[in-house]
């Protein structure tokens, strides 16, 4: 009986233990889903202020708007339209010179080089000078991408989440997914879009415990995106006719083109990259004085 006893007691340590575990792994996955529902509403945001912030910044330099800038800048004194982008060159040349170890801009790589080998964190000094970079150049009439910057500036977000909270590896990543769907998302109002982005090329695999906290923040960014800047597509597209589908071949031929186009257009930046150093070199220009000569 005693033996008896002592086993029963055994099994029920043992199911109260498994109880316990259950009961803190289940704790623990909602705080994650919160984390990541939190991070996807902060990245959002944090794309709808950046675009926001460009229009005004125009709106103060030029007058106009996105819609506007184009037309208007045909008008305004030549002077003012060569004057604003090399000031503007100089301001990225000091906040990059300042702020970033090599004098040079952040974006999409970055995010991805730290998802695979950084445990899912940028550094935030450079992110944040990267982003602020970004927004000056836009603004003065630079040529530069609005989705990179803001991409990265939600890595941002997320590399701070992951340090405050002290999250392990994996679930660092993870919240770097979640912000980076969220950001690309709320630019492009395209939930799905940005789920793929962030799971197959940021974390580069389709995991069951990524997949449902990147949705999640995917469609937080969309939502916050239609609340701020409307229902509005980037793209319409005519409805489906018979003679759509006699043109798919068509569309495989444009897929292939496109993806020549592509490495040729990424072969360039690298070819350019290597002769704006050269240049640099040749004039003796400082690191401040390079935006603004090119």
């Amino acid at each position: 009986m005693r033996r008896g006893g002592a086993g029963e007691r055994r099994r029920g340590a043992t199911m109260r233990r498994a109880n316990d575990d259950a009961g803190a792994k289940a704790t623990a996955q909602a705080a994650f889903w919160l984390t990541a529902l939190a991070v996807g509403v902060a990245a959002g945001y944090a794309a709808i202020g950046f675009r926001l912030s460009i229009s005004a910044l125009q709106g103060l330099f030029y007058g106009a708007d996105d819609a506007t800038i184009h037309s208007h800048a045909a008008d305004l004194n030549p002077l003012v339209v060569i004057v604003i982008p090399i000031l503007g060159g100089f301001a990225v040349g000091w906040v990059l010179k300042t702020f970033t170890p090599d004098g040079k801009a952040l974006g999409v790589a970055d995010v991805i080089h730290a998802a695979a080998l950084r445990d899912g964190r940028v550094d935030l000094r450079a992110g944040g000078a990267a982003a602020a970079a970004a927004l000056i150049t836009l603004s003065s009439g630079g040529s530069t991408g609005r989705e990179g910057p803001v991409v990265h500036l939600a890595a941002v977000i997320a590399s701070w989440t992951s340090e405050r909270l002290k999250l392990h590896d994996l679930s660092a990543r993870d919240i770097l997914g979640c912000a980076a769907a969220a950001a690309v998302s709320a630019s492009f109002n395209a939930p799905l879009a940005g789920a793929l982005f962030a799971l197959e090329v940021v974390l580069r695999h389709y995991a069951v415990h990524a997949f449902g906290p990147i949705v999640m923040a995917s469609v937080a960014g969309a939502v916050i995106s239609r609340t701020h800047m409307g229902d509005v597509t980037e793209f319409t597209l005519p409805a489906p006719t018979p003679g759509f589908y006699a043109e798919l071949p068509a569309f495989a031929l444009l897929g292939l083109l496109c993806g020549l186009a592509a490495v040729a257009m990424m072969r360039a930046i690298f070819i350019a990259e290597r002769v704006g150093d050269r240049v640099q070199r040749r004039l003796g220009l400082s690191t401040i004085q390079r935006p603004a000569f090119a």
